[in-house]
């Protein structure tokens, strides 16, 4: 077998690039950011609440304001560059557990 690193496919690598249409989502009071598309009912609609935290209004001396609102650019690529660390790790993790000899053969290695 091959020691040849595993990558994402080019489907889900544009999959993650192309989603312009996703409402990415930033939580001031906890920080998260997340895809509004995925908790919400309608396209581009921001939640009120924080998935994460809950929180709804952010007071502050100067006044209040929502706690969720949309995220900035560079959020947004964090959003996407976190995402893909993710999937690539998640294929790595089944690549080093599962030795595959032929598609009808699948040998767990203990671990």
């Amino acid at each position: 077998m091959s020691d040849k690193r595993h990558t994402l496919d080019a489907n889900t690598e544009n999959e993650l690039e192309n989603q312009t249409a996703a409402v990415i989502c930033h939580c001031d009071y906890c920080h998260y950011t997340f895809n509004a598309d995925v908790i919400s009912y309608s396209k581009y609609h921001i939640p009120t609440r924080c998935p994460d935290c809950g929180k709804k209004v952010i007071h502050t001396l100067s006044g209040s304001y929502p706690a969720v609102r949309a995220a900035t650019e560079e959020e947004v690529a964090d959003y996407y560059r976190i995402q893909r660390e993710i999937l690539e790790e998640m294929d790595e993790n089944i690549a080093e557990k599962c030795l595959i000899n032929s598609p009808e053969q699948v040998q767990y290695k203990k671990v």
